[in-house]
């Protein structure tokens, strides 16, 4: 290669690089987050290190055999690097991140996504105090609930984590049970502010209906929910008799 040839194709080869490192870059960014796209910027940088270096160092300082070795140790040393450096991903933090696209979508945006799988209220031990500013549940579905999951105790834990002003937001549509008024009851019994907010009205007849309910110890918050939000208050004559908690629960009562 003549220094015209080079003085032509460098231009291009840098823009071909450039491009990669910001295309490839962009995508493990979506995907993986943060750490896979610096890797992959470092990975896209030393291409065109390799490119500018090549034809003035590499090439007129060895011959073919010894760059031919020079290559294979540094695959090698890249596989070592791969090996220890990639991060170990569980199956199931993949099937959530196909299933659930705002995932990836957070990760592109810089959120700090944590999976722990296992049972909420178990896992939940093992986070410190004031924690959180919000905590969402929404393990409920059209043909099943989790009581243990809506009982007294298990909302003073969600509060444990919670900080003085924090919101716990839960989703509790279900289609054979109404719980606003098991939540309401428990928010009672351990002087929480609480309010509710549906859909109903506004999708089609046979869509199902979404009910979220917020539970704080921030008055004003619970205000602001109401007056500017449109969230709604039951009446103390709605709640049920007896609040649930790990040893009492009564499904009968709220059926619809």
């Amino acid at each position: 290669m003549d220094k015209k040839d080079l003085s032509t194709r460098s231009p291009s080869c840098l823009r071909q690089a450039a491009h990669s490192l910001k295309m490839t870059g962009e995508k493990e960014r979506i995907r993986f987050g943060e750490l896979n796209y610096y890797l992959y910027s470092a990975s896209n940088m030393g291409l065109m290190l390799t490119l500018l270096t090549y034809p003035f160092f590499v090439e007129p300082m060895f011959n073919l055999k010894q760059q031919g070795n020079i290559w294979w140790a540094g695959y090698v040393v890249l596989l070592i690097l791969y090996l220890i450096c990639s991060p170990k991903r569980d199956s199931r933090t993949e099937e959530a991140e196909e299933n659930f696209s705002y995932l990836s979508i957070a990760r592109g945006r810089g959120a700090d996504l944590r999976f722990v799988f296992g049972d909420g209220r178990v896992s939940l031990k093992d986070v410190k105090e004031n924690a959180y500013d919000l905590f969402i549940i929404d393990a409920f579905n059209s043909g099943s609930i989790p009581v243990h999951l809506l009982t007294v105790e298990a909302i003073e834990e969600y509060f444990r984590v919670l900080r003085s002003n924090g919101v716990l937001l839960m989703r509790i549509s279900n289609r054979a049970l109404n719980l606003a008024p098991v939540i309401y009851t428990a928010a009672d019994k351990l002087g929480l502010y609480a309010c509710d907010k549906t859909n109903e009205g506004k999708v089609h007849p046979d869509a199902d209906l979404t009910v979220w309910m917020a539970l704080t110890r921030d008055n004003k918050k619970h205000q602001t929910l109401i007056i500017n939000y449109g969230w709604a208050f039951l009446p103390d004559s709605s709640k049920t008799r007896r609040p649930w908690t790990d040893q009492y629960s009564d499904l009968i009562s709220a059926l619809r």
